[in-house]
């Protein structure tokens, strides 16, 4: 529901919504394959986060890819832009989210430190399956016609919004890095 109201555009919502299910999927096989206890607590919450965090990664492709076709780029070559440019931040984030909750796994509770391991494995599990399956769907038949209902994206104008602002900041970096540590160590104080 999401991805339609986001996308307008048959093969954009498919293969956006696909790429969580995906994620979900490959995170339990892989996680009982391993031997992985998933408990009571996991099994309910490993759906809706993994599917969260999947669309939330598919969507900042997806926006890329499809301003990377209506800008003329090939199927091919919107993909390839997209792992090399969007991947990375999508990687962090996947990582940051990772290791949040793997720190859980340092709690006294059985129970958490299981939820805590269940979550980081399935969050770098997700994100794989998203890396991999979005480009690898935009760049097949299915996605050349994946930047139709572009006009209609809700999304792409609002991130274009912010567009100036991110420009500021990744030209001062150093200064936006170091209000941020300084921030961060007056709310610690």
């Amino acid at each position: 529901l999401l991805s339609i109201i986001m996308f307008r555009g048959f093969s954009a919502v498919l293969i956006l919504s696909a790429a969580p299910m995906l994620g979900v999927f490959w995170s339990f096989g892989v996680l009982k394959f391993a031997g992985v206890y998933i408990n009571e607590l996991s099994n309910v919450v490993i759906p809706l986060l993994i599917s969260m965090i999947g669309l939330t990664d598919g969507v900042h492709l997806l926006v890329n890819i499809r301003r990377r076709r209506v800008a003329g780029d090939s199927p091919l070559e919107a993909s390839k832009w997209v792992i090399s440019h969007v991947g990375v931040a999508c990687l962090l984030t996947s990582l940051t989210t990772a290791i949040g909750f793997g720190s859980l796994m340092l709690a006294e509770s059985r129970f958490v430190q299981e939820f805590g391991e269940v979550c980081m494995y399935g969050v770098l599990i997700a994100f794989l399956a998203v890396i991999s399956f979005i480009p690898f769907m935009a760049s097949t038949w299915l996605g050349k016609r994946i930047h139709y209902g572009d006009e209609r994206d809700l999304v792409g104008p609002l991130v274009a919004r912010f567009q100036p602002m991110v420009d500021w900041i990744l030209g001062h970096r150093l200064l936006v890095s170091a209000l941020s540590i300084l921030v961060t160590l007056a709310m610690l104080a």
